[in-house]
């Protein structure tokens, strides 16, 4: 009869740890809540044979270091004019 709470217990545990990472995931998600993907680069390393590394941040969790440069854009860029008219077709 013990063995049987012991499971129920370790697959209560398991389903509740399961929800909390999942939970945590979706607090740190990127892009941020506005749409805006945040970025670090380090401007000096540009000049360097393999260009400098761009580093992708949770701005909840952390932030660009002292030489670092930060960088945003968004996953929706803004309404653009509209197009020329074209042709009618028969």
């Amino acid at each position: 009869m013990t063995l049987f709470v012991g499971k129920r217990l370790a697959i209560a545990a398991a389903a509740v740890l399961v929800a909390v990472m999942a939970g945590g995931i979706a607090y740190a998600a990127i892009p941020d809540g506005g749409g805006v993907i945040h970025g670090c680069y380090n401007p000096n390393g540009a000049k360097g044979n393999n260009g400098t590394p761009l580093n992708i941040l949770d701005t909840v969790s952390g932030s660009c270091t002292g030489s670092q440069k930060e960088v945003t854009w968004s996953q929706i860029g803004p309404q653009g004019p509209p197009g020329l008219k074209g042709d009618k077709g028969d």
